[in-house]
């Protein structure tokens, strides 16, 4: 018994959308005469085809964001490396050098990785009636070996052109087909339940951050500050509970594009801050065996460089996190109890020119009449 032929082929890549989801994935599958697109979110998928004899065109366009990305891990890295420069020339506490190091480490780490994934991309397919963004396709080379592959199964399908048939062709494109692209809809999942959120969660979330720089600020004029360390800790858990909530009830929801993009940022905030804080508790258990104190309570900020950078990140990200995250769900808030207008009841619109002067020409016959 012979195996059965594979329908489907999957090609490299894959990508997400801010549109939808954190959960919304976006996949390529090479079929026998047609190209398929895969959207997931959660147990839900949405497919198109993109048939070989349709496909125009492939439109590959080199971003900035890889580049972006690779500045903001690089300064990251630079400020910790110094940091960590000066501990060891002024000979801070063992701890907080160590604590540096690992900081270092971690964004070392994450530099190096989008580096060697290479630069960033959009991909646009183009057939004779839409343009549509493969969102799997959004690193430069995992686009171009894909994109081989589709243009070879194209070729064979309707046959390669010479040069100057692609040179006309490429003419009447740019002749008929607007400059700048203008993709249609590719992205029917996250269309698929658009809900309303008043942004509860969120309130709670941005409110618990202002608790944050609240604390934080205090350990600068107290020794343990408002809170304790337990008390603290649990604070640090209820946030990122919060957090983790509000990222999955904000898709396909009505919620503005920058309550979600601080959303995003405020996990980043918690995974740093927690990152930090694991590392000083691993290295003050290597290197004090013995523990002192309350293991979850940071020493005072000016006894410890440590404790004095991890307030100022504390206070400095919480602080404009929570005021700019509550600002933006109140206006969210306000301008969504606003009612739409009312719409003109047909018998009540005004009628067009013409029909107006008849309207007019009656009126004026029904006055001269004796």
């Amino acid at each position: 018994m012979t195996a059965e032929k594979k329908e489907y082929t999957k090609l490299p890549g894959s990508g997400t959308s801010s549109e939808g989801m954190a959960s919304t994935r976006y996949y390529l599958w090479l079929g026998a005469d047609h190209l398929l697109s895969v959207i997931r979110e959660g147990y839900y998928e949405q497919y198109k085809r993109f048939y070989f004899k349709d496909i125009q065109a492939i439109i590959l366009r080199k971003t900035l964001t890889g580049r972006i990305v690779n500045y903001v891990l690089g300064a990251f890295l630079l400020v910790f490396l110094a940091l960590l420069t000066a501990g060891i020339t002024n000979n801070w506490d063992e701890i907080g050098i160590w604590m540096l190091a690992w900081m270092a480490g971690f964004f070392l780490i994450f530099l190096l990785l989008n580096w060697f994934k290479g630069p960033t991309c959009q991909c646009f397919l183009r057939t004779a009636v839409q343009v549509d963004r493969l969102y799997s396709l959004n690193r430069l080379p995992v686009a171009m070996r894909t994109i081989r592959l589709i243009a070879a199964t194209v070729e064979a399908t309707q046959g390669k052109l010479s040069q100057e048939e692609a040179i006309a062709v490429e003419n009447t494109s740019r002749a008929t087909q607007p400059s700048t692209l203008q993709p249609s809809q590719p992205v029917p999942a996250a269309k698929l339940t658009i809900r309303h959120d008043g942004g509860l969660v969120h309130i709670f979330l941005f409110s618990l951050l202002l608790l944050v720089l609240i604390n934080s600020v205090s350990r600068f004029f107290l020794k343990d500050g408002l809170l304790s360390g337990e008390i603290g800790f649990i604070l640090y858990t209820l946030i990122i509970t919060l957090a983790l909530i509000s990222l999955i009830k904000q898709g396909n929801t009505n919620l503005t594009r920058g309550i979600k993009i601080i959303t995003w940022c405020t996990l980043f905030y918690i995974v740093i801050g927690g990152i930090m804080m694991t590392a000083f508790l691993i290295t003050n258990a290597v290197l004090s065996p013995t523990p002192v104190g309350n293991p979850f309570s940071l020493p005072p900020p000016n006894e410890s460089i440590l404790a004095w950078i991890m307030c100022v990140y504390s206070a400095v990200c919480s602080g404009v996190l929570g005021l700019l995250g509550l600002f933006l769900v109140y206006d969210f808030r306000r301008k969504s109890r606003i009612p739409p207008p009312l719409a003109v009841p047909p018998s009540l619109s005004t009628p067009p020119p013409e029909e107006q002067a008849g309207l007019n020409d009656s009126n004026q016959q029904d006055r001269n009449i004796p």
